[in-house]
């Protein structure tokens, strides 16, 4: 069992994205994606993801490592929508190794409407158990737009909320980093760290 999960992770991490929901994965979960990643999501309820890796409800024995290689973009409008490009996202799940992300090019993330989200060249960790460190690396301008309500923007950021790190979170941004936040009980992060 645990040879077939492996070659599963190997023939999946050669796709612009991956994602995994009520898994076990005894190893590793790597994606590595090389060129822009646009991720688009409109409308109601729906999800978009280019050159990201999404880990939900699973666990993963290993570290879980996205590298994203192209200017990363990701638009999110109407309601409850989540866009996902060169960022990796961990949600009620517990990781036996560390969480790392690096995306070099440009990132921009654009949520507008009503609960929606976000992502460029971030990671974001929700409601779960890290063993290792959480670490981002975003290399290129980071711009993060949020208008309407209740909407989250984020751009070469690291947000954990409600999680247990065991390791050290760290974020690396370079180069010119912007926040936009407009409307009501919107959040615009761009370079940025933020643990609750």
């Amino acid at each position: 069992m645990g040879k077939k999960i492996v070659l599963f992770v190997s023939i999946v991490s050669l796709c612009a994205s991956i994602a995994f929901a009520g898994s076990k994965v005894g190893g590793s979960v790597i994606n590595t994606s090389v060129g822009n990643s646009t991720a688009i999501s409109s409308g109601k309820d729906n999800t978009a993801n280019a050159g990201s890796t999404s880990i939900k409800d699973s666990k993963v024995g290993g570290s879980v490592i996205n590298t994203s290689i192209g200017n990363s973009t990701a638009i999110s409008s109407g309601k409850d929508n989540t866009a996902n490009a060169g960022s990796t996202n961990v949600k009620d799940s517990k990781v036996g190794g560390s969480v790392i992300n690096t995306s070099i090019g440009n990132s921009t993330a654009i949520a507008s409407g009503q609960n929606n989200t976000a992502n460029a060249g971030s990671v974001n960790i929700e409601d779960s158990k890290v063993g290792g460190s959480a670490i981002n690396t975003s290399v290129g301008n980071s711009t993060a737009i949020s208008s309407g309500k209740d909407n989250t923007a984020n751009a070469g950021s690291v947000n954990v909320q409600d999680s247990k790190v065991g390791g050290s979170v760290v974020n690396t941004s370079i180069g010119n980093s912007t926040a936009i936040s407009s409307g009501k009980d919107n959040t615009a992060n761009a370079g940025s760290v933020n643990v609750q």
